[in-house]
């Protein structure tokens, strides 16, 4: 029974590390797998293992003792034993308990934060991989646009200075946007690596499932401060652990009484006694009464309450940050004109080009500011998904928002 009930705890406590490989179907699979499988989450998954074993060691009454003396004379031998059992005073044990129990739920929270973080880090990185596709297909047309016109240059026998100054400006033109397209690789690879090492899959399986373009972005108001949050929560466990702390060290002021039973043995000239009583024993607090721990604990927990206090402010200040940050990435997308609309005016533009009504330079200028504009509405895009998740996290309820 007892090897049942252990594999089940087992179980329980480790099952994140041995999971099974979760199946990849939406955007918010993605974001189960991460929770699920990142490295930092079974790291502390794996610390949760820890609370049990400080409230048993918390528990543990010192073992009692035994004490013996002996003497032998030519007159008379003499033994004397002692068993003495320590008593705790200053309520110690307790104290020591309650110390436990605040750091193991300071291990909780360690995940909870761990968690919250995953979660938001996924969530950006799941929307920065769709921008960055999106970026790539606006330099991926550019330089098909491009390498188009200059087979047309290259393909004439001979080119006016005009047209040889247009096919310098197309070849550098192609050499930018060629580097544009390489910086986009190299980022797409990072997350490749971040993806499948957080959610065990196939990086094909992350790209499939991308995340549409955000249009109906929630209204924020009345925001509040939840206590519930990870970062808010840490502070107050310092604050309860330094408390904590603080009583420990009055309590430790008090010495720890041993007593017990005490028995006496003496023989001797063919005569022998016995004698039976009780032994005590307890330090006198006569050069410190534990002043210096006592003042450095209390000094502790000033500054763990202060820091509670300031920490709450500062949260407070940050979720009206990233309110006021939220607001106006929404309104200036809400402002500008979508992908969809910028490449149907410039395809137009393109045709007319193709048909000789526009001059090179223009061409080039288009597909410039087509992605600038991809590249610049991405970010506001990335910069109200952070303000809102991180909201989220601020009012405690990340782990519960879907995608």
């Amino acid at each position: 029974m007892k090897k049942a009930f252990l594999s089940l705890l087992w179980c329980l406590v480790f099952s994140p590390l041995y999971a099974e490989p979760c199946s990849i179907v939406s955007p918010q699979d993605v974001l189960s797998c991460a929770l699920q499988n990142h490295p930092d989450i079974q790291r502390a998954q794996a610390q949760m293992a820890q609370r049990d074993a400080l409230q048993k060691s918390a528990a543990q009454r010192p073992n009692p003792e035994l004490d013996a003396e002996s003497s032998f004379s030519d007159a008379q031998d003499r033994i004397q034993a002692a068993y003495l059992h320590t008593f705790e005073l200053g309520d110690k044990r307790r104290r020591r308990m309650e110390r436990a129990r605040i750091e193991g739920d300071a291990l909780a929270i360690t995940l909870q934060k761990t968690q919250e973080d995953v979660a938001l880090q996924t969530v950006t990185n799941l929307y920065r991989l769709g921008h960055i596709q999106a970026e790539l297909k606006t330099v991926e047309e550019a330089l098909g646009a491009f390498g188009k016109i200059l087979k047309q240059y290259r393909a004439r026998a001979r080119l006016t200075p005009e047209q040889q100054v247009s096919l310098n400006v197309f070849s550098m033109a192609q050499g930018d946007y060629e580097l544009r397209k390489s910086s986009l690789l190299q980022n797409q690879k990072e997350l490749r690596i971040s993806f499948e090492l957080t959610t065990g899959q196939n990086f094909e399986a992350v790209l499939s499932v991308l995340p549409p373009r955000k249009t109906d972005w929630p209204e924020l108001a009345d925001l509040t401060l939840s206590t519930a949050t990870a970062v808010r929560r840490e502070a107050e466990a310092a604050a309860s652990l330094a408390r904590t702390r603080a009583d420990a060290a009055r309590s430790e002021s008090r010495p720890d009484l041993k007593a017990g039973p005490l028995a006496e043995l003496e023989y001797g000239q063919g005569q022998s006694a016995q004698g039976y009583g009780a032994a005590l024993s307890l330090s006198l607090p006569l050069y410190q009464r534990n002043e210096g721990r006592r003042a450095l604990a209390e000094a502790e927990m000033k500054w763990a309450e202060t820091n509670l206090a300031l920490r709450d402010k500062e949260l407070q200040t940050e979720l009206e940050q990233r309110r006021q940050i939220y607001a106006l990435a929404v309104e200036s997308l809400q402002k500008t004109p979508s992908v969809a609309q910028m490449e149907e005016k410039h395809e137009t533009m393109e045709s007319l080009f193709e048909r000789g009504l526009i001059e090179s330079s223009l061409i080039i200028e288009a597909h410039r500011q087509m992605v600038e504009f991809t590249e610049r509405q991405n970010a506001q895009e990335l910069r109200a998904i952070e303000a809102l998740w991180s909201i989220y996290a601020l009012q405690g309820r990340i782990l519960r928002e879907k995608l």
